[in-house]
């Protein structure tokens, strides 16, 4: 197992447990559950790429995955959920209009007026208040995700 898929494994070994089951998607699409093993062993490939004229090689495994298992050969739906244990929060960037020329007298109103801040504060909120998450990530510039 090379070092991107044992980090990988480790981050998710945080949501699953040996012989639960997940649904996973390398598109949006998604699949039947299967155990969690066997997509940790399955789930992973490799793709070919050119980097400056190079041939390079890279581990991919699947994006999409739901964040409680499942049972077993079903698909995602809240009565195929086995086991509810995670929560996502999503966190919308609060932003300023290009042509709001407001004059802010609160520094936190002006932490607010960039995504990078925002970003790191909830980081600061997460640490600061021992919240147990274990992923806290962009989701393309329109809000943060964080998992519980």
């Amino acid at each position: 197992m090379n070092d991107v898929v044992a980090k990988r494994k480790k981050y998710l070994d945080l949501f699953f447990n040996e012989g639960e089951c997940v649904i996973y998607s390398e598109d949006t699409y998604v699949r039947d559950s299967v155990p969690y093993s066997e997509w940790m062993h399955k789930g992973v490939g490799y793709t070919s790429y050119k980097k400056n004229g190079d041939l390079k090689r890279a581990a991919i495994i699947q994006n999409f995955f739901s964040i409680n298992p499942h049972k077993k050969g079903t698909t995602r739906g809240c009565s195929n959920v086995e086991h509810t244990r995670n929560f996502l929060f999503e966190i919308d960037y609060i932003l300023k209009k290009r042509n709001d020329t407001t004059i802010y007298s609160d520094p936190f109103e002006i932490l607010i007026t960039s995504k990078k801040y925002q970003l790191e504060f909830w980081k600061m909120m997460i640490k600061e208040h021992k919240f147990p998450a274990s992923t806290l990530l962009d989701s393309g510039n329109k809000s943060i995700h964080v998992c519980v």
